[in-house]
């Protein structure tokens, strides 16, 4: 990730800062405990992607079934 690097390069964390590590996230706090920066760890981003997929999946299927129901198919 060049970003990363060139920032890595180009500032430092001041001493004062600390971070919290949650279960799904990341949060960065300045010396006044005020938040600075929140990021989502990667495992939840996944499964909020794969959450949303299932979710639309099945809304796609209940609408295939609803239209079948509407319009029966001959077998």
């Amino acid at each position: 990730m060049p970003d990363i690097d060139e920032i890595k390069k180009t500032w430092t964390m001041p001493d004062e800062w600390t971070i919290c590590m949650k279960e799904k996230s990341m949060e960065v706090f300045d010396s006044s405990d005020d938040m600075v920066a929140k990021a989502l760890n990667q495992i939840s981003v996944i499964e909020a992607l794969q959450q949303h997929i299932e979710a639309k999946e099945s809304a796609v299927a209940y609408q295939l079934l609803m239209a079948t129901l509407k319009k029966p198919v001959d077998a």
